[in-house]
């Protein structure tokens, strides 16, 4: 299996995985990014996900992240 980033990395760039040209593709990778982060002390909490903002974004059916 080949990928289009580098997985040699300990921490591949989350950017090259979750481009952000877009507003959807942004707030994605920002909620990915706090819901990874390693220190518990500043990951954020469940129900501080459900209510980033990207949960409240109207993602059309068939979206594509590009």
């Amino acid at each position: 299996v080949s990928f289009p980033f580098d997985l040699s990395t300990p921490q591949a760039n989350m950017a090259e995985l979750i481009p952000p040209t877009s507003t959807h593709n942004k707030l994605f990778l920002d909620l990915i990014q706090r819901l990874l982060d390693f220190d518990p002390d500043h990951r954020i909490t469940v129900s501080q996900a459900l209510h980033h903002s990207y949960c409240t974004l109207d993602i059309p059916e068939g979206a594509t992240c590009t």
